[in-house]
């Protein structure tokens, strides 16, 4: 037998091995990602892990769903510019696969999306007499963002949804993105709705679709959208984690399957505030198969969404046996094949969760059939022995 031509042999067999495995991770499905990936569920909202924890990549591939604007993925548009692209470059589009590809090596059941940007525009990105700029009763175009010094597009043009609806299709025909993300979700206004008619025209059916509607229902578009980015502007004030909740429960009722609800709150004095990513935590775990994250407020003069990693989303739950519910306590409770989770509502007494066998408190670290749990707060229980 020739020695090196065997051991050649065996190497490209192993490439080629490796090389279906690559294809195999791209070529999955959300709904296939989804069902493989367990629980907690950790999200990434643009920006990330603050200062990362080594390098950046590895740190984001930590969040089990992720969006970015095409910058960060290292597209160029080759015509129309930030706007009106009708396309990327070869260098970047590759560029950009080999990024979500070591993603997706390191975490293979992320589901990672792409901004869509149809709302508004830096002053530069288009000829200041452009059709689709929006103008008051003056003709003046009109201010945004005043952060970011951004002016709003004419959400209600055809245009700009032909447009819209164009790229978005182009984005999902790369094979590099899950689905779009849309920012400023207003639902009750008739051009989201049929901007997102639109949009479902021209993408595959199981492209995912997410939406930042903050702690608001959707109940004109929820039909054509997986999900919704509840930004929890007001979280800081624990009265309004009612509304929070009755929102996510909606949510995970009356989207599109397969759902993709992602809940953040803010910090009120730090990022030290573990009770608050605990309770935000047992929220999303009981209230939704959805995701996680506890983040900086928007008003600091840093990139909004920073935020640490916490052990307490390190935890392996594995996969929900049933639905949340509610405890005569007036908690909400969810048991998964390796833990149970229970979520202490702000305004409730404190209450003693009892089990049958020892169980090892996440929140506390301390092993027995009984454990007090304060409100706000949130908690997950751990077998002592393997289920």
């Amino acid at each position: 037998m020739n020695t090196h031509r065997s051991l050649a042999l065996l190497a490209l067999g192993a490439a080629a091995m490796l090389a279906t495995a690559d294809h195999a991770v791209r070529t999955r499905t959300a709904l296939e990602r989804l069902e493989s990936r367990g629980f907690p569920r950790v999200f990434m909202p643009w920006n990330g892990i603050a200062p990362p924890p080594g390098d950046a990549l590895e740190a984001a591939a930590r969040h089990d769903l992720l969006w970015h604007n095409i910058h960060w993925f290292g597209l160029e548009p080759k015509g129309g510019g930030l706007i009106e692209w009708t396309g990327f470059t070869e260098a970047s589009i590759e560029a950009a696969r080999a990024k979500v590809d070591r993603l997706r090596t390191l975490n293979p059941d992320m589901i990672v999306m792409v901004e869509m940007r149809y709302r508004d525009a830096p002053d530069w990105a288009l000829p200041e007499d452009h059709a689709i700029w929006l103008r008051d009763d003056e003709g003046e175009r009109v201010m945004s963002w005043p952060e970011g010094g951004y002016l709003k597009l004419d959400t209600d043009s055809p245009d700009l949804r032909a447009m819209v609806a164009r790229q978005s299709a182009y984005f999902m025909s790369l094979g590099i993105f899950d689905g779009l993300f849309f920012d400023w979700w207003y639902d009750a206004e008739p051009d989201r709705l049929r901007l997102m008619e639109a949009v479902r025209a021209k993408v595959p059916d199981e492209t995912v679709i997410v939406v930042n509607a903050n702690d608001n229902t959707i109940p004109n578009t929820a039909h054509l959208v997986n999900g919704s980015f509840m930004e929890c502007w007001a979280s800081p004030d624990w009265g309004t984690w009612g509304k929070i909740e009755e929102t996510l429960v909606w949510l995970e009722s009356n989207t599109r399957q397969p759902r993709v609800n992602a809940l953040s709150t803010w910090w009120a004095t730090g990022r030290d505030e573990f009770d608050r990513v605990r309770a935000t935590t047992a929220l999303a775990l009981t209230r939704s198969d959805g995701f996680a994250l506890f983040t900086d407020p928007n008003d600091l003069p840093t990139p909004d969404h920073l935020h640490d990693w916490y052990a307490f989303w390190d935890t392996d739950l594995g996969r929900p046996e049933g639905p949340g519910r509610e405890h005569e306590d007036g908690t909400v409770r969810r048991a998964f094949q390796r833990g149970t989770v229970v979520y202490n509502r702000p305004g409730q007494d404190e209450v003693v969760v009892r089990f049958e066998t020892p169980r090892t408190s996440v929140r506390t670290g301390r092993t027995a059939r009984t454990h007090a749990l304060p409100s706000p707060e949130g908690d997950i229980y751990l077998p002592t022995e393997p289920r």
